[in-house]
C-alpha cells in the first residue's frame, strides 16, 4: 500500500465489470487456501503484511499450525529474498529468509516486487511483463509452470518480445 497506494484492487473491478470466468481471487492478508479441486494448499502473502520480515515468518507459521500443515504446496508472496539484490542492499532493508520458504514448500515459491526475472532453487520472480525503470534492459515477460503427475516440475519463462525498449545510458563516463 505505501508504494502501489493499493492499484492491484482495481483487478476485483475489472474482473466483475468483464464478467470473468477465471477463477480470481483478491487477497488482503495472509491466509492459507485449500483447493480442493486440485488437492492443494497454497500460502498468500500479501504486500507489506508486516514491516519485519521475521514477524511475516511468525505470521506463517502460526497460520500453518491453525491449519495443521507441515508443508505448502503453492507459495504467492510478495516482497524480496537476498539472491534478488546485489549485495549491497544485504541488511540495508528486510528481506525474508530463503531456507525458511524452501523447507516449508512441496512445489513452487512465486514472488513478487523485484521487476527481474529470476529463480534460486524453487524460488521463481517472474520479474514484470515491461520494462518499468532504469536497470531492467534484460529480458520481460511471464512464467508457465507444469506440474507432473509424480510430483516433479517445470518452468519456461515466456518473454514478451513486445516490451518497451528502454536502455539506460551512462552518460558521465
Amino acid at each position: 500500500p505505501g508504494h502501489d497506494w493499493k492499484q492491484s484492487r482495481l483487478f476485483v473491478d475489472i474482473h466483475s465489470s468483464i464478467e470473468s470466468k477465471v477463477d480470481f481471487r483478491y487477497v488482503q492478508v495472509l491466509e492459507i487456501e485449500n483447493i480442493k479441486r486440485f488437492n492443494i494448499n497454497v500460502l498468500y502473502i500479501p504486500d507489506e503484511w508486516r514491516v519485519r520480515c521475521c514477524d511475516t515468518w511468525n505470521d506463517v507459521v502460526t497460520c500453518m499450525q491453525r491449519h495443521n500443515l507441515q508443508q505448502i504446496d503453492f507459495v504467492v508472496m510478495h516482497g524480496a529474498f537476498p539472491h534478488q539484490l546485489p549485495q549491497l542492499w544485504d541488511g540495508a532493508i528486510e528481506m525474508h529468509n530463503p531456507d525458511n520458504f524452501l523447507n516449508i514448500t512441496k512445489y513452487i515459491i512465486f514472488i513478487g516486487h523485484i521487476h527481474k526475472y529470476s529463480v534460486y532453487k524453487k524460488i521463481i520472480s517472474h520479474g514484470s511483463l515491461d520494462r518499468l525503470a532504469h536497470g531492467e534492459e534484460g529480458p520481460k515477460g511471464w512464467v508457465e509452470v507444469t506440474i507432473n503427475s509424480d510430483d516433479t516440475w517445470s518452468h519456461k519463462f515466456i518473454e514478451n518480445t513486445n516490451a518497451y525498449y528502454f536502455r539506460t545510458v551512462d552518460m558521465c563516463s
